[in-house]
């Protein structure tokens, strides 16, 4: 006799016996995986920039207006304030103008939006390798390299490459968050954000590896506490090739990947509502006297205005039905044989 325990005590396990729905989810993450694991060394890059140029700032005339000083610390709020002034540029001039040439609704593809990031990012290191070079040269010039006194150089050129990395920060999260959102299962959706954000803090965890790596292959580029004498520019320059590398994986990931959603054309959509149409003739039944007038009905995303007359034809587009008889859509009764004379026209309103 086997009791209920025992029945319970030889179900599998949730490792070996899962639903099709958690088999369906897995699917989509494992597909999502080489994605997010591409965006990891860009917020390495930030982890960089966001460290090693506050230490620039200490060494550089932080002078506003001639008296106010600004804080070292306070340069991460510039990629801040730039994204808050592109945002409503992307969204009322970039989107509308892309829509037009490529016929999407956000402008660009969410993967298109992650690459556009990857390269300014690229872009950023290459900008902050200059401005280091700039820096020490300034040093050198003004006989300044063991001085801890400010350089005659303004730390808001430093503001170049903090510009540059908030536009790719602007791209690449808004385009993670968008692609996870709409590429993920319903139960995932409120993971999206997480998964975003987890990508972020990856980044920040690798950043310390790569330097403790640099360092020790290096013999020292940045073991020192003077960065005039430090070789940081050289690390500026090696973050933005290995971005550019980093960007070759992410177009091999993005090429790879399938989108879960096909968008259909205009054309398509058309035949699409035409077989719909011919369905709802298949099953109309007698129509009642309140079809004389005009009535709107959402069916799959396009909007159906009927006005009943007599002749039954159906206009799509291009596309168009003609019922077989008109006794198709009217039985026996004389007075709906009498509403058949007067014209009828179906008009779909996409």
């Amino acid at each position: 006799m086997t009791t209920n325990e025992d029945s319970l005590m030889n179900m599998p396990g949730p490792w070996k016996l899962c639903t099709v729905t958690q088999v369906e989810e897995t699917k989509i993450l494992i597909r999502m995986l080489p994605i997010i694991i591409s965006t990891f060394f860009m917020n390495t890059c930030l982890a960089q920039l966001q460290t090693f140029s506050i230490q620039q700032a200490t060494t550089m005339d932080t002078t506003l207006l001639g008296s106010f000083h600004v804080p070292g610390p306070s340069l991460p709020v510039i990629p801040l304030v730039l994204m808050a002034m592109l945002v409503p540029i992307y969204d009322r001039i970039f989107v509308p103008i892309a829509r037009r040439f490529t016929g999407i609704p956000t402008g660009i593809r969410p993967l298109q939006r992650v690459g556009v990031g990857l390269v300014l990012s690229a872009l950023s290191m290459a900008i902050a390798g200059i401005m280091e070079t700039r820096r020490k040269s300034v040093a050198i010039e003004h006989n300044m390299v063991d001085s801890t006194s400010p350089l005659p150089m303004s730390v808001f050129w430093l503001g170049f490459q903090y510009a540059i990395f908030g536009a790719a920060d602007l791209f690449t999260l808004v385009g993670l968050l968008e692609f996870f959102y709409a590429e993920s299962s319903v139960g995932m959706k409120s993971l999206s954000t997480a998964i975003s954000w987890s990508s972020v803090a990856f980044g920040y965890f690798l950043s310390t590896v790569v330097v403790e790596v640099v360092n020790k292959v290096s013999g020292g580029w940045l073991a020192s506490n003077n960065l005039n004498r430090d070789k940081l520019n050289y690390f500026y320059w090696l973050l933005a090739g290995m971005s550019a590398l980093n960007f070759g994986f992410y177009l091999v990931c993005a090429s790879w990947y399938k989108y879960k959603k096909v968008e259909m054309d205009g054309e398509a959509e058309k035949l699409e509502m035409v077989r719909q149409v011919k369905g709802w003739f298949k099953t109309l039944g007698t129509p009642r006297k309140e079809t004389e007038k005009s009535r709107a009905q959402e069916r799959e995303g396009g909007r159906v205005s009927v006005n009943d007359k007599s002749n039954g034809r159906v206009s799509i587009g291009e596309h168009s039905i003609e019922p077989k008889s008109k006794r198709s859509f009217f039985e026996n009764d004389e007075e709906e044989e009498e509403e058949q004379e007067e014209e009828e026209v179906v008009e779909v309103i996409s």
